[in-house]
């Protein structure tokens, strides 16, 4: 690794280490740190002291060199993976899930995309948008039986009820 020029002096570096509360600066400046005071005579003694790959040094080495203090303290955030739905088809997707003539079921709403929006979206993929995203549980209203007596169903209810009340012995 190529010698590298601290500009900060030692006492800031050491100010502002001490001040750094998370952790991926923090070893940042302590590596900037080790270099302006000595205790280190080259770069290449710093990924045995750090525990870090020579190549994280060698990067941190080059960012600090390219854009001075603040550019090696700016996080760095990966984008991720985007959406399968944007925000133009969720907002309405929301709209017709609140309507009470809204969704059925999980296959209405891929019909109802594929219709609309001519988005052809997996199963899977859209139950987690919708059940974590939206927090939505859309579900089949399950059959039943023709021959069901609802005068039948309360008294059984009722009965069920007394039974607990009955049953119920609180202990000693």
């Amino acid at each position: 690794m190529t010698k590298i020029k601290i500009i900060e002096e030692g006492a800031d570096l050491k100010r502002q280490l001490q001040k750094e509360t998370r952790g991926r600066q923090k070893e940042r400046l302590q590596a900037l740190y080790l270099l302006k005071t000595g205790q280190v005579q080259n770069a290449t003694e710093l990924p045995y002291l750090l525990g870090r790959s020579d190549s994280t040094i060698k990067n941190g080495l080059k960012i600090y060199r390219h854009r001075g203090l603040n550019g090696l303290l700016e996080l760095q955030h990966g984008g991720g993976k985007s959406l399968s739905l944007s925000n133009p088809v969720l907002t309405p997707l929301q709209e017709r899930r609140r309507n009470p003539q809204g969704f059925s079921d999980y296959q209405a709403i891929q019909t109802w995309l594929t219709t609309t929006y001519g988005i052809d979206i997996p199963y899977k993929t859209l139950w987690g948008i919708v059940h974590n995203r939206l927090q939505a549980h859309p579900q089949v209203v399950r059959p039943q039986s023709q021959a069901r007596n609802e005068s039948m169903v309360a008294e059984f209810e009722k009965k069920s009820q007394a039974i607990k009340y009955f049953s119920y012995s609180p202990s000693l």
